[in-house]
């Protein structure tokens, strides 16, 4: 699937599963802020949900986000699980330095990889996620496309960063410290159903079942 298929198929899943749950639901990508495009959808008359689908410049993401948030009180942002753009692994397979050594804050994280192995839940997340994650504490919603899409729900904490394994006579020894760009990861909901923004968050709408 493309990245425009990809986008196209966010904005229809998410449209669906909230129209049944609002008056109104309009997907739009009109600027919030001049000069920086966006998508989103917004949801009656108080509602939007920012749809982060692309990498935008610097902190143009802050910048539409705290613009949506001066004229609407209920704002949920949802981002695009494609894993190449966003919820990207920071080791998958074989690593490689020369992958990833743009991606390093200095030689040091370079070696800290080189020399950790709990790497399977480890994410290199871009600043526009970073800043959703300590927005909302429940957690980032990502949209999962393909032949199951479903909202996915996920809580973030710095990686440790370990270097322990430099040598005691090392004449500079970095601190240990927790990771700006490196998190683990914790999968804490799924919803493929119908949804509902409420309290700045989507989520899932109770059913009969559920009410009885």
């Amino acid at each position: 699937m493309t990245l425009a298929a990809q986008r196209k198929q966010m904005v229809d899943y998410l449209f669906e599963q909230l129209k049944g749950s609002a008056e109104t639901v309009i997907p739009t990508n009109k600027k919030i802020i001049p000069g920086i495009n966006s998508s989103y959808i917004l949801v009656d008359n108080d509602g939007i949900v920012l749809l982060l689908d692309k990498k935008y410049s610097k902190n143009d993401f802050k910048q539409v986000y705290n613009g949506a948030s001066a004229v609407k009180r209920n704002i949920a942002a949802v981002v695009l699980k494609d894993e190449t753009t966003f919820f990207r692994y920071a080791f998958r397979g074989q690593f490689s330095k020369s992958r990833y050594r743009k991606s390093m804050n200095t030689a040091a994280d370079i070696g800290f990889f080189c020399n950790n192995y709990e790497h399977e839940n480890k994410l290199m997340l871009q600043p526009e996620e970073v800043f959703i994650a300590f927005k909302k504490a429940q957690g980032v919603q990502y949209f999962r496309p393909g032949e199951s899409p479903a909202l996915e729900t996920f809580r973030f904490s710095p990686a440790r960063l370990d270097y322990s394994y430099f040598d005691s006579g090392t004449r500079i020894k970095p601190r240990n410290r927790d990771s700006k760009r490196i998190f683990s990861f914790t999968q804490i909901g799924e919803n493929p159903g119908n949804i509902i923004l409420k309290n700045n968050y989507l989520v899932r709408v109770p059913s009969q079942k559920d009410a009885s």
